[in-house]
């Protein structure tokens, strides 16, 4: 995860999951639980081969709090899936 602190409205700051296990052409996305409590599902490339990366878009970080964290794999061949352990980073109001 990210050190920086993290601010709501934040565009372009990497969120970045270590699932432990090599990702090389698995299809990836991260499993978000946002602060207010909405399940929704970022997508997801191969950062290393072993975590996910996102970049923030507009909407992604509306919510001050908690965020949860879990990557989502399947195998390029299909042959398995798997979340990876969740995370959880704190998004800051602003001048917080």
């Amino acid at each position: 995860m990210t050190k920086d602190k993290i601010y709501v409205g934040s565009i372009g700051t990497e969120i970045i999951a270590d699932t432990g296990v090599d990702l090389t052409g698995a299809t990836v996305s991260l499993a978000v639980l946002k602060a207010g409590g909405t399940e929704v599902t970022w997508s997801g490339v191969v950062h290393d081969s072993t975590s996910v990366r996102h970049t923030t878009v507009a909407g992604d970080l509306d919510v001050p709090g908690d965020y949860r964290v879990q990557p989502q794999v399947l195998a390029a061949d299909g042959s398995w899936e798997i979340p990876g352990a969740t995370d959880k980073f704190h998004v800051s109001s602003k001048f917080e």
